[in-house]
């Protein structure tokens, strides 16, 4: 198995330190290898994009010396998150593939104009940002809002993605709870942040105080807590999704994976199932004791997943 994982990433077992009888290298040792390579090449830095600068991290791609795929992969998080939503999967997709995660407009530590902060908004800046490294094709991950956003991209510009992850992925209907979100839009205090972070998991214990912290650091920016605010009435007026695109999902012509937590209480599982119908050839996969947020939830047999959907040659493929 070590040989085997090593040949795959194109790793020199000679060239390994073993921890495993006689100094021979196992499995962990070539993981713990393909991890370091991947963190070596770890980077943050901000982009400007529709005038705005845009903060990412990013890993991977040539620098790790590992085989990778030619193809990048960009990760959008959804209101109120930002890089932060991708800790858990970074490594394992840098490894294969150069990784971006970027925060929108009004998130993280990306710019905050202020004003009106909708899908439109975070769609150019995506588009503008993916211009900003000469990112000509791509594979777009989207996690909620994230997700409306990198669909409205793939059906506007085509020719930029090559493959498509929709992650609880907004734009698919209109239901939706925002109700966790409540205590936090009525102002912003440790204990709402809280409240929100419980709503995306199914298991209370991931939201500890590392998490909490994180958030807090985050949403504390000044314009932060306005940058939500504006965002959630501008996707989700009188508590409805503003804008459906199922019935232009006939128009994507790329791989398509669908990733929903079988205990989300945000976005219904039964609108990705309705998604898949018209897909054909899509493929749906259902992390079953996941939340909002199965990329954190159920981060392992998340990135195993994923990585098998952009390795498969003809994966999801549609005429």
């Amino acid at each position: 198995p070590a040989r085997r994982l090593a040949d795959e990433h194109g790793l020199d077992l000679a060239l390994l330190e073993g921890t495993g009888p006689e100094g021979s290298v196992s499995r962990d040792d070539v993981e713990r290898a393909i991890e370091a390579a991947v963190l070596g090449t770890l980077e943050e830095g901000d982009r400007t994009a529709e005038g705005l600068s845009l903060h990412y991290v990013a890993a991977g791609g040539e620098g790790t010396g590992l085989k990778t795929s030619s193809i990048p992969v960009v990760l959008v998080h959804g209101i109120a998150g930002s890089t932060l939503l991708w800790q858990a999967n970074l490594s394992a997709i840098g490894a294969r593939h150069k990784v971006f995660a970027v925060d929108l407009p009004g998130h993280g530590r990306s710019g905050k104009p202020g004003g009106r902060y909708d899908v439109d908004l975070f769609t150019r800046s995506l588009s503008s940002f993916l211009d900003s490294f000469g990112l000509e094709r791509v594979v777009l991950a989207g996690h909620s809002l994230g997700g409306h956003v990198c669909l409205k991209l793939a059906l506007e510009r085509p020719e930029r993605v090559a493959r498509l992850v929709l992650i609880d992925s907004g734009g698919l209907g209109p239901e939706i709870d925002v109700g966790f979100l409540k205590p936090f839009l009525s102002g912003f205090t440790r204990e709402a942040t809280e409240t929100m972070l419980r709503g995306l998991f199914a298991n209370p214990a991931m939201v500890n105080r590392s998490m909490v912290d994180a958030t807090c650091e985050a949403l504390s920016r000044p314009g932060a807590w306005e940058a939500v605010r504006n965002a959630v009435e501008s996707a989700v007026p009188e508590g409805l999704q503003g804008e459906n695109l199922a019935e232009r999902l006939a128009e994507l012509h790329v791989p398509v994976l669908i990733v929903w937590g079988a205990r989300d209480t945000v976005v219904p599982l039964a609108q990705g199932k309705a998604a898949l119908s018209s897909l054909p050839g899509a493929e749906l996969w259902v992390a079953e004791n996941s939340g909002h947020c199965p990329q954190i939830e159920a981060a392992s047999d998340f990135n195993d997943r994923l990585l098998k959907f952009l390795q498969a040659p003809t994966a999801g493929s549609r005429p």
